[in-house]
């Protein structure tokens, strides 16, 4: 239920998630400014900066939550409320827009002249956009149950990732030139939708299929940095409380994690295939691409499509 997340009182989480995020980069932006002569170590702005990036993944678990989500509402005998509602489609879409819009913008969050100060460090941005990704191109799980619940207009598993794909091959489908981050999206776009048919792409190792995955996972090193760590913004995953420590869920709150009797997810490794063959049949037309760079992306591409599927 999106409306019982932490820290989430608004009733928009896209727009409130944009006010906070544009704080969060006046944060980083000024930081060394503002605390430069009473942090000589750098010790405080390392635990700023670690917070910065534990928030903004709190912003991002708010519009999460919205994606397959569902209203639940306590409901006694003559009560007119619903007692479970499917979040409005055009709010589930705006939500995995939101998401996709973030993975395509991280890069203020490696903000330069802080990182060469307080450790060392590669890319947090390139860290953060593989979980996202992740957790966008395994929103059909989160979405099938919302959509059964749905009475009119739902918002289905095959709009879920149809948005996705959309938004990631945009440019691919125009003829554009692409950017740095437009194919690293393209690369994690194909790099998950093959672990959600199960099959290995490229030099990926071979992993688990991404049924279950219903959270944005927290890197390693930030672990520790919060006294719950984050691990589960909110309730969207079935096991979300195993995952925070020392923290009491109780349902009155309403973070406790609810469970769906009688249903059964379906397999969506079938609806991942057919993505991968509709990418591959795309870059078939495009590996003659003008800029070098697209072409050689999606020469290796098509080079990894097809020992994959092996077609």
């Amino acid at each position: 239920d999106p409306k019982s997340q932490t820290e989430d009182l608004g009733d928009n989480a896209m727009k409130a998630s944009e006010y906070g995020i544009k704080n969060l980069k006046y944060i980083l932006e000024n930081l060394n400014n503002w605390v430069d002569k009473e942090d000589p170590d750098y010790s405080y702005r390392t635990s700023i900066y670690n917070g910065v990036i534990m928030q903004y993944l709190t912003y991002l678990m708010h519009v999460y939550g919205n994606v397959g989500g569902i209203y639940l509402n306590e409901k006694h005998v003559g009560d007119k409320v619903e007692a479970v509602m499917s979040v409005p489609a055009e709010k589930q879409k705006a939500a995995v827009k939101f998401l996709l819009d973030q993975i395509s913008s991280m890069d203020w969050i490696d903000n330069k002249e802080l990182m060469k100060e307080i450790s060392l460090m590669g890319s947090p941005a390139d860290l953060l956009r593989n979980e996202v990704m992740k957790a966008v191109i395994a929103s059909p799980n989160k979405v099938e149950l919302s959509a059964l619940k749905a009475e009119k207009n739902a918002y289905t598993v095959t709009d879920c990732l149809e948005d996705v794909y959309q938004y990631v091959w945009k440019p691919t489908l125009s003829g554009e030139k692409l950017s740095e981050n437009q194919i690293k999206m393209q690369n994690l776009f194909v790099k998950y939708v093959g672990i959600g048919a199960g099959i290995k792409i490229g030099k990926e190792a071979k992993t688990k299929s991404l049924s279950g995955e219903g959270f944005i996972g927290i890197p390693d090193f930030l672990r520790g940095s919060s006294p719950i760590a984050h691990s589960s913004f909110c309730s969207c995953r079935p096991d979300a409380s195993k995952h925070v420590e020392n923290v009491s869920l109780n349902p009155v709150a309403g973070y406790e994690p609810s469970s769906a009797t009688y249903f059964i997810a379906r397999p969506q490794d079938g609806l991942y295939y057919g993505y991968l063959l509709k990418i591959r049949n795309i870059l078939k037309g495009k590996i003659n691409h003008p800029d070098k760079n697209t072409r050689l992306h999606y020469q290796l591409l098509l080079h990894n499509l097809d020992n994959s599927l092996k077609l």
